[in-house]
């Protein structure tokens, strides 16, 4: 007599749908003089009728880039996890240390436009913002410390 053996496999389904979070990247202004201080900050929305929780594996939730500098690097942050509750149809924003200072930054932005991209690390998949564009104008009336005094330039030295 022949057994017949079924094997039964069982799959457990785990949710893991993002919450209903909608997360948004801004800057105070859309042009800036060279010396002004470029203040970002990210949003996160709860949509939903119940608080979401974000789980974050370190104390540094969100940041961004401008272009290709970290405007993180500076900042220390704790290496445990963390959380941040965003109540029902309400928000958490993100901002000031988030700053960049183009005048006192060891890192400066010429004049033109900049990419801005934020991100925030909350698990289990994170999200990186579109691309937000701002520019920098050009100063005016400022000589640059590099060059040539103008008598030496036409010869008169």
């Amino acid at each position: 007599m022949k057994h017949l053996t079924i094997a039964l496999l069982l799959i457990a389904a785990v949710d893991t749908s993002i919450p209903q979070i909608s997360l948004r990247i801004a800057s105070d202004k859309t042009s800036y003089d060279y010396s002004d201080p470029i203040k970002v900050t990210i949003t996160a929305r709860n949509l939903g009728s119940e608080p979401d929780t974000l789980v974050f594996t370190t104390g540094c939730q969100a940041g961004y880039r401008i272009d290709t500098l970290n405007i993180m690097h500076n900042m220390t942050c704790v290496q445990s996890f963390t959380e941040r509750i965003v109540p029902a149809d309400d928000s958490v924003t993100w901002g000031p240390p988030y700053w960049f200072d183009n005048f006192f930054s060891g890192d400066t932005l010429g004049a033109g436009r900049h990419a801005i991209v934020g991100w925030v690390d909350y698990l289990p998949s994170g999200w990186v913002s579109d691309t937000l564009w701002i520019t920098v104008i050009e100063p005016t009336g400022v000589i640059a410390s590099n060059a040539l005094p103008e008598n030496y330039v036409l010869g008169t030295n």
